[in-house]
């Protein structure tokens, strides 16, 4: 800290004390009163103003010299509120205050920063792995010169959803960019979904049922197709016997309400609380039935950003019943 800023930052100060002095000598002129005591007065307040500034400025240059000396010694910054000491004046109390809390904030940031790249890492590395299922099948069809169209095209899809997942993991954060809600019919994003899947439903043989679609929601029909093709391949990849997967709404004056059950092996009452968060997979996903747990986790994610309500009812053994309610209140009646 230079006197010179010092000074500049105390001009106001100054000036009034020298307005203070030329008054005050105006006013004792006007009483008469002798000079000397006039001269002693004037000396004795700028000895006592000018003594009181010159020990603010070595105690404030001491305090903002040594942080200085500190950062410029500190690998990571963040820390200077921890290693500067203390002070007796407000503003350096403020300041480390401040410097205190901003260095909080920025090392959760950096911290929440870091998990998620380290999940981010893991769930690459379990993506990969689950890749290499289809792409070795393929591999292996390609050497046998195996040309069983129905085989090739299932695993190509599966491969699609494996790079579509990916690519919405990374998006996902940034999504608010990237949708735009409008009235969309429900029916044909169902049925896209369908068309694309087309392959595995008929290499596992599994019956389709579709009622009370026609319904008209307001949602963005990118996002809603990922989502319900991350529910049915959630319900293809846990299907058993006889397999059947059904479609149909439910409807209410406060939401259009998306049902999507099918009658595989059903979800253990343990895991329902917890299907939804990062990276959890359960015990079907530790029974041999791989999985990267990253599907419902982020169908919650976008369907939280888009205003929708998504909830999973099962019954191991028996059936699992996927919800998605879409609001009917005026800020949807509003979108065309």
């Amino acid at each position: 800290m230079k006197l010179k800023d010092f000074l500049h930052d105390k001009i106001s100060y100054i000036v009034i004390y020298f307005i203070f002095i030329i008054l005050t000598v105006l006013m004792l002129n006007a009483f008469k009163v002798d000079k000397s005591c006039i001269i002693a007065l004037t000396g004795i307040f700028s000895v006592m103003y000018f003594g009181c500034m010159a020990a603010e400025f070595i105690k404030k240059k001491k305090f903002y010299d040594n942080m200085k000396s500190v950062m410029a010694e500190l690998d990571n910054k963040l820390l200077i509120a921890e290693l500067v000491p203390g002070c007796d004046f407000t503003e350096g109390r403020i300041l480390k205050e401040l410097l205190y809390e901003t260095g909080y904030c920025y090392g959760n940031r950096i911290n929440e920063l870091s998990r998620s790249v380290e999940d981010f890492k893991e769930y690459v590395e379990m993506w990969i792995h689950e890749v290499k299922i289809p792409l070795s099948s393929l591999m292996l069809m390609n050497y046998n010169r195996n040309d069983d169209v129905v085989t090739r095209s299932a695993g190509l899809s599966e491969l699609d959803n494996y790079l579509e997942q990916i690519l919405y993991y990374i998006r996902a954060d940034m999504s608010d960019k990237d949708y735009l809600l409008k009235k969309v019919s429900l029916e044909e994003i169902i049925n896209q979904v369908i068309v694309k899947n087309k392959e595995f439903l008929i290499g596992r043989r599994i019956k389709i049922k579709k009622e009370n679609l026609e319904k008209t929601v307001v949602t963005d029909s990118k996002w809603m197709e990922f989502i319900i093709n991350q529910i049915l391949n959630n319900s293809i990849k846990y299907s058993k016997d006889n397999p059947i997967i059904s479609f149909y709404t439910m409807e209410d004056d406060e939401s259009v309400i998306l049902v999507i059950e099918d009658n595989g092996i059903g979800i253990e009452s343990s895991d329902l609380d917890r299907v939804f968060d990062k990276s959890f997979t359960g015990i079907n996903g530790r029974m041999g039935r791989k999985s990267t747990g990253m599907g419902l986790y982020l169908c919650r994610k976008l369907c939280k950003k888009l205003g929708h309500v998504i909830s999973v009812e099962s019954a191991v053994g028996e059936y699992t019943k996927v919800r998605i309610s879409f609001g009917k209140n005026e800020f949807y009646s509003d979108v065309t």
